[in-house]
C-alpha cells in the first residue's frame, strides 16, 4: 500500500513497541497475548489465545475472533474471520467452516502472531450480517476471544487445516 503511514503504539501490559497502518482499530502485541484498540485512554483489551499443546511454531498464522453467543448456560463458539479475503464469496469462509464443524479447542494465553484486518465491532457487523440478522435483532454475546491458528504456505496459498479451505496468499488482508 504505498504511502500508508505507519503508527507505533506501546503495549499496554508490556511496554513493547507495536506497529500497524495508520487508522488500525486495533493492534496484536508480538510479545504478551494482547490485543488492544490502540488510540483508545485506557485501550480497550482483548486477551489473545493460540490452541494448546501446539508443539512447532507456524510460520503463518490467521486471526479469527470467537464469540461465545446463546443463552447463558449454553452458550456456542461462532467463529468470525479478523482477517479479510478479497472475493471471499468465491473463496469460502473459514470462520463459517469453523463454526459449523463446531471446531472448539482448549485454549491457552499466546501472542496472536497476526495481524488483524477487522476489531470486534466489525467482527460482530460481520457475523450479524452472515446470520441474516438486522441491526436491531437480538444476539446474546457472552465472551469474546482472539484466536489464531496456524496456517501452511504452499507455494502461493494459504491452507487452513482445520476449515480446509485454501485461499491464494495474494487474497489474504492484511
Amino acid at each position: 500500500m504505498a504511502g500508508a503511514r505507519v503508527v507505533v503504539r506501546r503495549c499496554p501490559d508490556c511496554g513493547g513497541e507495536v506497529l500497524g497502518r495508520e487508522g488500525v482499530d486495533w493492534l496484536a502485541c508480538v510479545r504478551c497475548p494482547l490485543a488492544f484498540e490502540p488510540f483508545s485512554e485506557p485501550p480497550k483489551r482483548i486477551a489473545t489465545a493460540r490452541p494448546k499443546g501446539e508443539v512447532a511454531e507456524a510460520a503463518v498464522r490467521l486471526p479469527f475472533f470467537v464469540f461465545g453467543v446463546g443463552r447463558e448456560g449454553e452458550p456456542r463458539s461462532v467463529w468470525v474471520n479478523a482477517f479479510r479475503v478479497i472475493g471471499l464469496q468465491t473463496h469460502g469462509d473459514a470462520g463459517a467452516r469453523l463454526t459449523e464443524r463446531g471446531y472448539d479447542p482448549g485454549l491457552e494465553s499466546a501472542p496472536l502472531g497476526a495481524r488483524l484486518a477487522r476489531g470486534p465491532a466489525a467482527a460482530l457487523r460481520f457475523l450479524r450480517a452472515r446470520e441474516g440478522l438486522g441491526e436491531h435483532d437480538p444476539l446474546e454475546v457472552r465472551s469474546v476471544s482472539l484466536v489464531s491458528l496456524p496456517c501452511r504456505v504452499e507455494e502461493n496459498v494459504l491452507r487452513e487445516p482445520v476449515s480446509g479451505l485454501v485461499y491464494p496468499r495474494s487474497l489474504v488482508l492484511p
